[in-house]
């Protein structure tokens, strides 16, 4: 036609002639029919190379657009112009012009036309929409756009519309990652609705897709679980262990929208598992990551799908615990709504960039269908905190000659609405860390959004509750797991603790150190080890260490906590390290000690040092800067700690010994002892004990003589090395001594909380807190008791109790002898007239049944069986209280809430995720469940804060059994304890013991009638309550008049021919 001559001429001639009018769009629309009449690509290239100088408002009034449209929804018969209107839409898609806001209103259409019946369209389609998604994949703002036209796609009933648009969101996850990020809350449920489809094409397509858009996610502590996500996601058999697994992570950087789009289907699925234990865990990690998001509005497609199922969960669940947790949540997510809808009122969305765009007379653009587009455009980069001006105008220009400047104006309209708060000016020194960060243990928030800054050669006191995240937070940082915090290979950071790793803890003190990687990885020789083990105050390798506790040579195990720490000062000094984490340096240190450690950090002038400690004198003499844990966030406040405490007075109560929240610990009441009946009457005592360990050839300890009993308050006294924990574990049980005796009444029950207390679980740290006492108590005796070398036979005990001997017994016939071997200890035993227990026994019998008979404890202790004595006497004193409180996950729970454990760590936390101070009072829960008589607590004051500390002194206060105390902490002590043992070191090196105490008190303890009750109802683990008949009087106790009128009414019985109970005679 003539139009197609004319604009073909003027294609041709317009780079000679600038004087030449352009064609008009009408001439476009002509060109468009001709391609029609014959489709063919390089006639709708010609269209497009018009078209790119049109106004797109020019061809929108001459109908191109319309007819572009109509041509790509012809019928059936009209193959050519389907074929002809995508073969337009690609060429227009790869020509360099301003129509995007076009184009994307008309790209839905031809990503249909993919699943055309018609090859030669369904190719042409193919090709256009291709286009079409490389197009807009330069352009962040664009293809989130585009994105939600793929997802149309997903929704087509044709299989090949479907097949490309999941392999079109894989292609935006390459070319584009940023908006498939802002895309994830619809990408995610979309994309996984095509994993069980009919057509395997789609299903690898969609798994394909999945695993693609997954890796978008940079949040490296999600990036790990993200296989284990998507394997679920396609196995929902695999649902349980992933939420479990997400339960465990310990989260801390701040996580954004892409990693809850993954995370909330695998949620939504749980709860639909109904099973009350993944429930629980599904709510916990939604109000987890809930509370982790920077932005409230990061969370909001969270919302609409959880909510629902944990109000269903609330409703519905049978466990009343998972129900009381899911209401806490939903109300936690209500709130976060309300939050977000309050955060909407000044969200600016497309529809208010429209007003502005409008009512701006500086826009100088009436195309609307532009207008439109670029408001979309800047909602997107709003929502991706694209905050600058040269994203906005960068992103708009692709859309129209006039849209850059649109993106100016407006932007100078919202700059102010998107300003941020100024920073602080920096102090005059180097900066080691400046980062933001959010830090998570568990499924508990510690910190939020919040920001970390050290300089230099500062001392820096961290400050907060017990729980809050100190320790948390320190070995976050030495792991090189908070976020922003530079990597140990630019600033070395080291972390200084006292604990032995158990795979080293047979090396010798000087190889612990020289072994350590980091060690070797300095090179340093062990010349320079030596000298700084020397520097702290240990002996040389060859000297007697005598007024010295501990020597380089000595054995890592066998050292003291405040040699322990000593040890990891010395490590840490030779690293030369330009950060030191400190956690707690002088637990376990006596006074002298604790002088040179404050000494010690006083004088490192170019190291910075971040310190936890609950020694007030500690933090105000050596820190200029305190970091204060408040609200989920770290306040960085500039002088010392008294400073502090002046402008904040609620911090005193940390270094306090009272508890300012009103918490409360509680120990059980001791079970009922028969025959004690006065508080002072002894129950443990040592007498001229002596002992040396193996390894050194001189004594430790001598001549210890102590006694303990139910009024017992002791404070146990001396400095580092002294012997202190070992003269416990001699009257404990732990150890066996060399000379002396050591006695404890056969039914007492000891609670022993050790110095190194995780020594107690260090081999259960993947059981949850309830999980450990159950396995520890399930047999009704105490496991870890019968683990004391005190309680495992020796070669020469089990040869004297494997001997055939001759035995006196008694049983229904009355006394017997009889040479045999003894098969077992049955359990059951019976008071002497004259004092001691006469055993039940059983009998190796060479046919039938073994013999059964009464055994005097003395005759079994002579032969070899003592410690089988012991053990039943265990096993009997646990009798009362396994039948007063039946052992129950609900029991234990109360235990652990009675020592300040909230029964969401106690239920549902492993150990190895809990802090220093929660796995304190599992060691201390634990050792109270068999409702001790004696509490002995080796260093009781280390990792509890001061609010802990003042309701352990309460609970000890309180208890109506003996307490013995080894504490370096003079408050502490002096507030409990009205007797000590004080155990010092002579010039041999040999510990000796001088008791002292306040004798009224001891005189008014002796008076004073036992707290023990005798049981007289047992409870039932189904919880059924029955009566326990009380004992009757014994024949000592009953006068010669009850003694005659009972055997008077024993002969009537019998002479009227009624039964006569045996449980009304006595023992």
């Amino acid at each position: 036609s003539k139009a197609t001559v004319s604009v073909l001429n003027w294609t041709s001639q317009q780079q000679e002639d600038t004087t030449m009018a352009p064609p008009s769009a009408s001439e476009a629309l002509t060109l468009f029919a001709a391609v029609e009449a014959k489709p063919a690509a390089d006639a709708a290239a010609k269209v497009a190379a018009h078209a790119k100088d049109v106004a797109g408002s020019a061809l929108a009034e001459a109908g191109f657009w319309d007819a572009l449209e109509t041509a790509s929804q012809a019928g059936k018969k009209k193959e050519n112009k389907r074929e002809a209107a995508a073969m337009v839409f690609a060429a227009l898609s790869e020509a360099a012009h301003h129509h995007d806001a076009y184009l994307a209103k008309l790209s839905p259409l031809f990503i249909e036309l993919v699943g055309d019946k018609t090859k030669a369209v369904a190719t042409a389609a193919g090709t256009a929409a291709d286009a079409y998604v490389k197009r807009v994949a330069k352009n962040k703002a664009a293809a989130d756009g585009c994105m939600k036209n793929t997802l149309q796609c997903l929704e087509s009933t044709k299989w090949p519309v479907k097949v490309f648009g999941l392999k079109s969101i894989s292609a935006f996850s390459e070319l584009c990652p940023d908006a498939v990020c802002t895309s994830m809350p619809e990408l995610v449920p979309a994309v996984c609705g095509e994993l069980h489809d009919t057509k395997k094409e789609v299903v690898k397509a969609a798994e394909q897709a999945l695993k693609d858009i997954a890796g978008v996610i940079e949040n490296k502590d999600i990036t790990g679980l993200v296989p284990v996500m998507i394997d679920a996601l396609m196995n929902p058999t695999k649902i349980p262990d992933c939420v479990f697994s997400l339960s465990c992570t310990k989260f801390v950087a701040t996580v954004q929208r892409p990693e809850l789009a993954l995370v909330t289907p695998l949620l939504v699925r749980g709860f639909h598992t109904r099973e009350a234990k993944i429930v629980r865990q599904c709510a916990k990690i939604s109000e987890n990551l809930s509370k982790l998001v920077e932005v409230a509005s990061e969370a909001e497609p969270l919302l609409p799908k959880l909510t629902p199922e944990l109000e269903a969960a609330t409703q519905h669940t049978s466990d009343p615990e998972c129900r009381e947790v899911c209401s806490k949540v939903t109300k936690h997510l209500e709130r976060l709504s309300g939050i977000i809808a309050k955060e909407k009122l000044t969200r600016l969305d497309a529809a208010k960039f429209l007003k502005m765009l409008k009512d701006d007379k500086k826009v100088k653009c009436a195309d609307q269908t532009v207008l439109a587009y670029v408001s979309e455009l800047l909602e997107v980069l709003f929502t991706m905190k694209e905050l600058d001006a040269d994203s906005w105008t960068q992103s708009c220009e692709a859309v129209s000659s006039e849209a850059k400047a649109v993106a100016k104006a407006i932007f100078d309209v919202c700059e102010p609405l998107m300003k941020g708060e100024e920073k602080d000016e920096e102090e005059d020194a180097d900066e080691l860390c400046n980062c933001n960060f959010t830090l998570a243990y568990g499924t508990k928030i510690l910190l939020k959004n919040t920001t970390l800054r050290l300089m230099r050669g500062f001392k820096y006191g961290l400050l907060g509750p017990n729980e809050c995240g100190k320790t948390s937070l320190l070995k976050a940082i030495a792991m090189d797991q908070v976020e922003g915090f530079p990597p140990s290979t630019e600033v070395r950071t080291v972390f200084v603790e006292a604990d032995i790793l158990g795979e080293l803890s047979h090396l010798s003190c000087l190889d612990y150190i020289f072994e350590d990687p980091r060690i070797q990885a300095a090179g340093i020789d062990r010349d320079a080890v030596i000298a700084a083990m020397s520097s702290v105050g240990f002996a040389g390798e060859n000297e007697i260490a005598g007024g010295k506790a501990a020597r380089i040579m000595d054995a890592v195990s066998s050292l003291s906590g405040g040699w322990r720490m000593k040890l990891a000062l010395a490590r840490a000094m030779l690293q030369k390290a330009d950060i030191l984490l400190m956690d707690d340096p002088t637990n376990h240190l006596d006074v002298m000690n604790v002088a040179w450690v404050e000494n010690y950090i006083m004088g490192l002038k170019d190291v910075t040092c971040v310190i936890v400690s609950q020694n007030a004198n500690l933090l105000n003499k050596c820190c200029s800067r305190i970091v204060h844990f408040d609200n989920l966030r770290l306040h960085n406040f500039k002088g010392s700690l008294d400073a502090f405490v002046q402008e904040h007075p609620e911090a005193k109560s940390y270094f306090e010994l009272k508890s300012s929240k009103g918490l409360a610990f509680r120990f059980p009441d001791p079970s009922f002892i028969e025959g004690v009946n006065s508080r002072g009457k002894v129950l443990m005592k040592m007498d001229k004990v002596d002992f040396g360990y193996p390894t050194n050839p001189n004594l430790t300890v001598t001549n210890l003589t102590v006694r303990v009993s139910m009024a017992s308050r002791v404070a146990c006294l001396g400095p580092n090395g002294a012997g202190k924990s070992t003269m416990i574990k001699l009257l404990t049980g732990e150890l066996e001594p060399k000379t002396g005796t050591v006695w404890k009444h056969p039914n007492c029950k000891i609670a022993y909380v050790a110095q190194h207390a995780f020594h107690h679980i260090e081999q259960h740290l993947k059981k949850t807190p309830t999980e450990y006492i159950l396995w520890r108590y399930e047999f009704g005796t105490d496991k870890e008791a019968l683990n004391k070398v005190t309680m495992v036979l020796t070669e020469k005990e089990e040869k004297q109790i494997a001997e055939e001997r001759t035995w006196e017994y008694t049983n229904d016939q009355g006394m017997s002898r009889m040479k045999a071997r003894i098969e077992k200890l049955t359990g059951i035993r019976k008071p002497r007239k004259r004092g001691g227990y006469d055993y039940e026994v059983k009998f190796y019998a060479k046919s039938g049944e073994g013999i059964v008979g009464l055994i005097n404890e003395e005759d079994l202790n002579k032969h070899g069986w003592e410690k089988h004595v012991k053990q039943t006497a265990e096993k009997i004193a646990a009798e009362e209280g396994r039948y007063k409180r039946p052992l129950t996950a609900s029991n234990v729970e109360k235990l652990y809430q009675d020592v300040g454990l909230d029964r969401e760590y106690a239920s549902h936390q492993q150990m190895n995720a809990l802090s220093a101070g929660q796995k304190v009072k599992v060691v201390l829960a634990a050792a109270m469940w068999d409702q001790p008589h004696v509490v002995i607590l080796d260093e009781p004051t280390n990792y509890l804060d001061r609010e802990s500390l003042a309701a352990l002194a309460v609970a000890i206060q309180e208890f109506k059994g003996g307490v013995v105390i080894i504490t370096h902490n003079d408050q502490f002590s002096k507030t409990l304890c009205p007797e000590t043992w004080i155990l010092e070191k002579g010039d041999d090196g040999i510990g000796r013991l001088d008791c002292r105490g306040d004798a009224d008190w001891m005189e008014a303890a002796l008076k004073e009638k036992t707290a023990g009750v005798q049981m007289d109802e047992m409870v039932d683990a189904m919880g059924n309550v029955s009566k326990v008949a009380k004992k009757k009087k014994s024949k000592k106790e009953m006068s010669r008049k009850e003694r005659k009128a009972r055997d008077l009414a024993k002969k009537k019985a019998l002479e009227l021919g009624q039964p006569w109970s045996s449980s009304e005679e006595e023992d």
